[in-house]
């Protein structure tokens, strides 16, 4: 049983590792900053880290099956969102890794890449709001009623 598990999770770790780097491949060409981006695995844990000056954002899909991110700014607080803490419910896993594949591995590069709106702009939202998607949707509505704003004057 516990081999079975321990499959379980290597495929599923796989899986939203693969999606990751799926919406990365497809970020990049919208892309506005350079930024370095390292892909490390150690001991069956995957780190997806992108660092520029004063930014440092890391994905992490552990052993154990959660997908947590981490952000950093210089001026702001460290935020941490977990996007899913691991169950063995086969079911439960694969919503999830279908729910990267429909949109929201691309927000998670999108962020990471700066190609919707800037890392300064996001890392703001997170401060009214703890959810990643949220925090994506207020940066967007953000945005764009800066820009009604500035186009309307």
């Amino acid at each position: 049983m516990k081999r079975i598990m321990v499959q379980q999770k290597r495929v599923f770790i796989r899986d939203v590792f693969k999606e990751f780097m799926i919406a990365y491949t497809e970020a990049l060409s919208c892309a506005r900053d350079s930024m370095t981006m390292t892909v490390t695995v150690k001991n069956d844990n995957h780190y997806i880290t992108f660092e520029e000056f004063g930014k440092h954002f890391k994905l992490c899909i552990f052993t154990n099956g959660n997908v947590v991110l981490r952000m950093k700014e210089h001026n702001e607080d460290e935020y941490e969102y977990y996007f899913f803490e691991f169950v063995s419910d086969v079911k439960k896993q694969h919503e999830f890794v279908e729910h990267l594949r429909h949109g929201l591995a691309r927000k998670v590069m999108n962020v990471a890449l700066q190609t919707d709106f800037s890392y300064k702009l996001f890392m703001e939202c997170t401060w009214c709001e703890y959810e990643f998607e949220k925090a994506y949707e207020d940066a967007l509505l953000d945005l764009s009623w800066n820009g009604k704003l500035v186009h309307g004057s």
